[in-house]
């Protein structure tokens, strides 16, 4: 075998070994985008060194043209995979929307055409104008000339390779030390365009594919992008699993204020932030919703996060502070937590907690905690206040001629008509039973008294109807002003009960006022 043939050999399989080796790590680094188009790629990539090394070492130009047509397998799709790792790689925002998503297909026109034009090369030759077998260096070698798809192939190669570059330079690194890899990969995405001028202008015309004799020092170069500056394991499953495939609406803002990046949930949300673009101020941004925009400047400083309204939804903004290898605040990351579900549960939870369950008014608890507090801030500027009980007279008869739901509707309907009746300020709760309290605020025992019969004469007049049945209930009801002698809302309890007592001794359905 000549000399120069072997060392050409031991060196591209080395780069097929490189190649094969990348693929299966990147698949054991995890299901993410980058890892899957890095895997696919350096898959290619192996494939078609490996038939190049098996073209260099055939004799014939039959196992030469069989060879080539293995190479040519992955080969199209090569540069398509090369750009959108580029795109993944930096992440670029644009391509994540339905009309990228038809370009990104449209990328593989030309691919799969050249793939199939290949295929039948021998039909129109198309790809190749001529395929002979020659000599370089005293080794044979094929000699392709070139059709006219060729240049078309090659000038979308080239197109790719020039974005996948473009890509590579406009991206800003982030904070952390991912720059290096960032520059890396650049290097790794110039050496192959370099191998196809060099095809192109075939300065030496040896016949050989100085794209491939290129490809293993590309790949040696992604080895340590890889395995020095960690580029799958730190920013492809950052990236991916944590802030793109993240529940919560995700932002990302550096020292500046300005927009750095953005998850696909937080341009649902928020779609002002799919308007801009990266670098813009936060400010600008988030102009309309000044609540958020103020959590996000100000950055609270407690633990514990905070909720903000938006649209009908509750979210929690957590806010994470980013800082260099140093020590520096490189930036925010602006985490917004849907938490309407949780709200609602804590608002029946409190419901639960201050509400009687079957009128709605405030539980015993809750009523005496509201009443003492009005009852103090009443007695601390000077203004009157006036609290009364009932009960329903009879009410055991009722439940006893037409059953306990005809009590409970009874009782529900009364709730429904003290809320219609009241005022907003008013305190009403439901004691027990069928005993109800109502603190007036700013209401004198004599005022009172006026509120408290019109009360007491619409729920006489107004039966309630039960299966068929007018049930019609009447109170009995007892009044105290607040005053010197009521130094806390037990004393005015005291006093009331008392005066309802002797409304029930008089007969019932009426008022009586404490002394």
């Amino acid at each position: 075998m000549n000399d120069i043939i072997r060392i050409l050999s031991i060196y591209l399989f080395v780069g097929v070994l490189q190649a094969a080796f990348l693929a299966a790590y990147a698949v054991t680094k995890g299901n993410t985008r980058v890892n899957r188009i890095f895997a696919a790629l350096s898959g290619q990539i192996a494939i078609f060194l490996f038939g190049y090394v098996l073209e260099l070492n055939s004799t014939t130009l039959e196992q030469m043209i069989f060879w080539n047509q293995v190479q040519l397998l992955p080969l199209p799709f090569y540069p398509a995979f090369w750009l959108f790792l580029a795109i993944a790689y930096t992440d670029r925002r644009g391509w994540r929307n339905k009309t990228a998503r038809a370009v990104r297909w449209l990328i593989f026109v030309v691919p799969v055409l050249s793939f199939l034009i290949r295929l039948t090369n021998d039909y129109h030759h198309l790809y190749y104008s001529t395929m002979t077998l020659g000599r370089t260096a005293g080794f044979p070698v094929m000699l392709l000339g070139k059709g006219p798809w060729y240049y078309v192939n090659w000038i979308y190669v080239s197109i790719c390779l020039v974005l996948a570059t473009y890509f590579y330079l406009r991206r800003q690194p982030i904070p952390g030390g991912t720059k290096n890899g960032q520059y890396l990969m650049l290097v790794s995405s110039i050496i192959p365009y370099l191998g196809m001028i060099l095809i192109l202008t075939n300065p030496f015309n040896c016949g050989l594919d100085f794209a491939a004799l290129l490809l293993p020092i590309s790949v040696s170069i992604c080895m340590v992008a890889l395995f020095r500056y960690d580029f799958l394991a730190v920013r492809s499953l950052a990236r991916d699993i944590v802030f793109e495939n993240s529940h919560d609406a995700m932002i990302l803002i550096d020292a500046r204020h300005q927009l750095k990046d953005s998850n696909n949930n937080a341009r649902v949300l928020l779609p002002e932030i799919g308007r801009h673009g990266h670098g813009d101020q936060i400010e600008m941004i988030l102009r309309d919703r000044p609540e958020l925009l103020s959590i996000v400047k100000n950055e609270p400083t407690s633990a514990r996060p905070t909720q903000v309204q938006i649209n009908d939804s509750y979210y929690e903004v957590e806010m994470t502070s980013i800082q260099t290898r140093t020590g520096q605040k490189a930036g925010t990351l602006v985490s917004l937590s849907d938490v309407t579900d949780r709200r609602i549960f804590q608002e029946k939870l409190k419901t639960l907690a201050t509400r009687d369950g079957l009128t709605g008014l405030n539980n015993r608890a809750h009523f005496l905690e509201l009443a003492e507090l009005a009852r103090a801030q009443a007695a601390g500027n000077g203004q009157p206040a006036t609290l009364f009980m009932f009960d329903i007279d009879h009410f055991k008869v009722v439940n006893d001629t037409y059953g306990h739901a005809a009590g409970d509707l009874v009782l529900k309907t009364l709730g429904e008509k003290m809320r219609s009746f009241f005022r907003i300020s008013d305190i009403l709760g439901r004691l027990g039973g069928e005993e109800f309290a109502v603190f007036l605020q700013g209401a004198s025992l004599a005022h009172a008294q006026l509120i408290i019969e019109r009360f007491r004469e619409a729920v006489a007049r107004t039966p309630i109807i039960f299966d068929g049945h007018e049930v019609n209930i009447t109170l009995s009801l007892g009044a105290a002003e607040m005053g010197p002698l009521t130094k806390d809302l037990d004393e005015l309890l005291k006093l009331a009960d008392k005066a309802l007592y002797q409304a029930k001794r008089d007969g019932r359905n009426c008022l009586r006022l404490a002394p």
